[in-house]
């Protein structure tokens, strides 16, 4: 029994995982295509908020619909966005730290500035996500060898 509450244990955390790393591309997406929207079509954070969530491509990001509904205090808006926890299930305080940087820089400086800002933030997200790949396939194969284990050990006790 303790087996096996162990193994759903596991099986949860896999998923919590799974959905951190998932929301991270996200991010990573989204970051790399407001670059380009700032790099290539020097819009404002107005157009660049309708052009992103046109998107179906950042359906784990609840925070951006959010800052959405407040672009015309936006700076004020973004605080209140990152006071509800709710909005960043999928991240951890770290992640929010970085997000709350991003977008506090955001149209803040001219374009070569806005473009070093998202490399930055690019860069910071790509990097977590690759120690969360690494913790996710070392969880992924524990979790395996338990299922295994316990599957193994109900046949015995079955027969």
């Amino acid at each position: 029994m303790i087996m096996l509450m162990c193994t759903a244990i596991s099986l949860v955390s896999v998923k919590q995982i799974k959905s951190h790393t998932k929301s991270l591309v996200q991010v990573i997406l989204l970051i790399e295509n407001i670059k380009i929207l700032i790099e290539y079509k020097n819009i404002s954070i107005t157009e660049i908020f309708n052009i992103v969530l046109s998107s179906d491509n950042y359906n784990l990001l609840f925070f951006l619909v959010e800052i959405k509904k407040g672009l015309n205090d936006y700076h004020s808006t973004l605080k209140n966005v990152f006071e509800d926890k709710n909005l960043f299930n999928n991240f951890d305080d770290e992640d929010v730290e970085y997000l709350k940087g991003f977008f506090s820089m955001l149209g803040t400086s001219d374009t070569d500035g806005q473009i070093v800002n998202c490399n930055l933030y690019k860069k910071l997200f790509e990097k977590k996500h690759s120690q969360l790949v690494s913790v996710e396939k070392s969880k992924c194969k524990c979790t395996s060898t338990l299922s295994i284990g316990i599957g193994l050990l109900i046949s015995i006790i079955i027969i």
